[in-house]
């Protein structure tokens, strides 16, 4: 057993449990898959995204039909924001009452011009790793891991035709109706472990009173999919993500997105009807990964902000973390 894992606790028979499952338990049915072609437009990706309400796709190579990866709303927003367009792009569509679609629709070379197959993966989120719906669970859970920079994977059928799409939020119920059997996992209190402070990061955060657009840069620029959003002490008092970016596709988002944090997050929080974003659920430092997987099952989110006694943001843990956590446990338990 690596020197890393030897502080990890390791449960006997979880391992075992998890070979008597396969990649398909988790997906469920095969179910109608949105895709784009490698030789769309970033317009008309826009538009299938938008009418389907989804975050990414499934692209498929237009001459040889293989996949080629997912295209994603932080690709498309990265190539907006890393042009040299961006800042006219930005303002023009602030003071249109239109949606960005159609803005794109009629202006600027740059989107009219640039295809899917331009933009698969530019901001690292979903590197395509495919699994077999036939494949071991473990297989599929090790594709979901923190390291693995993946949001989702695709399930491939027998013709190789993807059948389904496992994010880590499905994995997440999964785990959350199963781990209860395992007592020593599902009580750990992860932020306590070694594993989880030597692979910590510091917290990403963003003022309440800069605009949203900043966000958005900031996504990009440090490769994260959320922020803590914090006041002028540095205390929490909200969090961003590239789900709350889904609502630019609506009208006038691009004007919200000139307003501050604080207030596009609203603007948010009233097109999904939810709370969280601007009354964040966080934990502290001493919570078990069963209660850090209740509050994440509960409320539909990515990641828990950890904070202090001052409800300053001291980390963050997400599905993401939980995932890579069960995956090295187990592997220690089978070098053992």
């Amino acid at each position: 057993m690596t020197d890393t894992l030897r502080y990890v606790p390791v449960e006997e028979g979880f391992s075992h449990f998890l070979s008597r499952f396969h990649a398909g338990d988790i997906a469920g049915e095969k179910n109608k898959i949105v895709e784009v072609a490698s030789d769309d437009t970033l317009v008309h990706a826009l538009e299938v995204l938008s009418s389907a309400k989804l975050l990414s796709a499934p692209v498929k190579d237009t001459k040889t039909g293989e996949y080629k990866g997912f295209v994603d709303m932080v690709d498309i927003m990265s190539v907006l924001l890393m042009s040299d367009l961006a800042a006219e792009i930005v303002e023009q569509l602030a003071m249109k009452e239109v949606d960005w679609v159609e803005f794109m629709k009629s202006s600027q070379e740059l989107i009219n011009s640039t295809h899917v197959r331009d933009i698969v993966e530019v901001s690292g989120r979903n590197p395509w790793k495919p699994v077999k719906a036939t494949d071991d669970l473990k297989k599929l859970i090790s594709s979901l891991t923190q390291e693995s920079h993946t949001q989702r994977v695709p399930i491939i059928g027998e013709e190789g035709e993807v059948v389904n799409i496992v994010t880590r939020t499905k994995l997440v119920l999964f785990l959350f109706n199963e781990l209860p059997q395992f007592p020593s996992i599902s009580d750990t209190k992860i932020c306590e472990t070694e594993w989880f402070k030597k692979r910590t990061q510091p917290v990403v955060t963003i003022p309440a009173t800069v605009k949203a657009a900043l966000a958005g840069e900031t996504m990009v620029e440090k490769t994260v999919s959320g922020l803590a959003v914090v006041d002028e002490d540095g205390k929490l008092v909200g969090a961003i993500s590239a789900t709350d970016f889904k609502r630019c596709l609506g009208q006038n988002m691009f004007a919200a997105m000139q307003t501050p944090v604080a207030e596009f997050l609203r603007l948010t929080n009233d097109h999904f009807k939810r709370e969280q974003s601007l009354s964040p659920v966080v934990c502290s430092p001493d919570e078990t990964i069963m209660s850090m997987l209740k509050k994440l099952h509960d409320n539909h989110i990515h990641r828990l902000f950890i904070v202090d006694a001052d409800n300053k943001p001291v980390g963050v843990i997400s599905l993401g973390d939980i995932v890579s956590y069960l995956h090295d446990n187990w592997q220690a338990a089978e070098e053992e």
